[in-house]
């Protein structure tokens, strides 16, 4: 067999019709990591005359040597074990004579479903999961059942929602609360846009504010600004933001209140023995939307947004990738609405997997990503595992000099992004 360069077409077909299809194993990818400095190899393995395997390396330049990372990949037939030794070999002999330390493959395979509640175990893959004792065989190093954001190249858990269903079932299998809030039916008309390009900016508010949150690592704007120019550019992506008309929701909830205090005045009129609980509940009831019609009064700009989340697109699914949420009037649930707009529009086209990007493996009531993963939950898709990462070294020595000078900058690069707000 061999391994050589093959042209972007033949490349993305290859990784389309294959059982496994990930934009981060396509043409368009390797755009957006060359515009920050990687380079990029796409990679054909050649049985004769036939493709049965690609692989895109990318490239980090590092002194004279270099690192290479296989974002969730590589992609072979069937995944036949044969034909991922034979891929394994020849990306060995390739990185070795570019100067290569290792290479990094960490690919989409499924190895267990957890309970959503508590992220026990409901189902494992045992095919998926052997794979980790062969890789380890062939020379690879796995690093481990990692459960945090923060310790993997890519999110080793997802909720991947089903969204080629009918919308009635892909409802029914949310969660009451997220069912509740859906049927609602919007009160207070937040507008769902997408790639309005003058919601840039605001998409990057909404980031910052969400990393200081939940002490997660924000990029600088150019780094979302290169994900998604490049990735729309190849139809590969969305901006998708919700906002809201302030004048209209202070009058929504000007309206909500005057309504209730009708009621007590209904109450009032005809007493019973449960009148004094019922006015008391409904009191209540109006001293916290008052408490939000003050925090909508203090804002100043008449629209604004308020949730936005940049995806990507490839194949059969659809990929929530960047996003985040202000701090302010989050009791009007834009998020939800905004998710469930995206949902929806990747059903209407035809895409038959929501991969909202990312989870924590553990159900801490104390992280403070326990409020991300538990929205996650919320819109009833499966609670997936990744088999995780693998490291073929093929410079021992060198690779363990330079890895551990990497992973004091990595640390300190952590302890000034977690002081600005970052992770």
């Amino acid at each position: 067999m061999e391994l050589k360069n093959i042209d972007e077409n033949t490349f993305d077909t290859y990784v389309k019709e294959s059982i496994k299809p990930h934009f981060a194993q396509t043409s368009a990818w390797a755009k957006v990591n060359a515009k920050r400095g990687l380079i990029p190899h796409l990679l054909g393995l050649y049985e004769d005359e036939k493709l049965v395997g690609c692989a895109l390396l990318l490239e980090r330049k590092i002194l004279y040597y270099s690192t290479f990372y296989c974002p969730r990949g590589f992609i072979v037939d069937g995944y036949d074990r044969s034909l991922i030794k034979e891929m394994t070999e020849r990306l060995k002999v390739y990185v070795k004579a570019h100067h290569g330390l290792s290479f990094k493959i960490d690919p989409d395979l499924i190895i267990r479903k957890l309970d959503n509640d508590d992220a026990s175990i409901i189902y494992e893959d045992k095919e998926n999961l052997s794979l980790i004792d062969y890789l380890v065989s062939l020379g690879y190093k796995h690093r481990g059942f990692t459960t945090r954001f923060s310790e993997s190249s890519m999110p080793r858990f997802t909720f991947r929602v089903d969204i080629s269903r009918s919308k009635e079932e892909i409802r029914a299998s949310m969660h009451q609360t997220t069912r509740q809030i859906l049927n609602r039916e919007n009160p207070y008309g937040i507008k769902i846009r997408k790639n309005e390009f003058a919601d840039f900016k605001a998409f990057y508010q909404t980031m910052v504010d969400t990393a200081k949150r939940k002490s997660i690592l924000l990029e600088p704007l150019r780094f979302y600004e290169t994900f998604y120019e490049t990735l729309y550019q190849e139809d590969m992506s969305d901006l998708f933001s919700a906002s809201i008309d302030r004048e209209k929701v202070i009058a929504v909830y000007k309206k909500e209140i005057a309504d209730e205090r009708a009621k007590i005045d209904e109450l009032l009129a005809k007493p019973n023995r449960k009148t004094e609980n019922r006015i008391k509940d409904i009191t209540n009831h109006i001293n916290k939307m008052e408490k939000c019609l003050k925090e909508i009064e203090d804002i100043k700009e008449d629209e604004i947004i308020l949730s936005a989340i940049i995806t990507a697109r490839f194949a059969d699914k659809v990929w929530l990738i960047h996003g985040g949420n202000r701090d302010i009037l989050q009791f009007l649930n834009a998020n939800y609405i905004l998710y469930n707009a995206i949902m929806m529009d990747g059903h209407e086209r035809g895409y038959k997997i929501c991969d909202f990007y990312g989870a924590e493996g553990k159900i801490d009531k104390k992280s403070d990503l326990y409020g991300l993963v538990l929205f996650k939950s919320r819109f009833g898709g499966d609670y997936d595992e990744f088999i995780g990462e693998f490291d073929y070294v093929v410079r021992p020595i060198m690779h363990t000099l330079i890895t551990r000078a990497l992973i004091i900058r990595r640390k300190i690069r952590l302890h000034f992004a977690t002081k600005k707000g970052g992770r």
